[in-house]
């Protein structure tokens, strides 16, 4: 007697490409915010490594800022695709 299959397959409901690339950026955006903040506490506790100077450091986040401001842009952009 052959076994059959106990369980059904379910079907996972399919998301369209818009939605791919709206939960794509949306979590590059919330990294972003984290290591902002997390480099931000940094430097203002002074817990960052000494061989690299501070204005370094700032830097890093002065980028990471404006990196953040484009991945909000393309997640405008994506929101009126819609």
């Amino acid at each position: 007697m052959m076994r059959r299959n106990l369980f059904r397959m379910t079907r996972i409901p399919l998301i369209t490409e818009n939605e791919k690339a709206y939960n794509k950026i949306l979590s590059k955006i919330e990294s972003l915010k984290n290591d902002i903040k997390s480099k931000t506490f940094n430097i203002e506790n002074n817990l960052v490594t000494p061989f690299i100077p501070v204005e370094k450091h700032k830097d890093v986040v002065e980028y990471k800022k404006r990196e953040l401001k484009v991945y909000k842009y393309i997640l405008n952009l994506i929101n009126k695709d819609k």
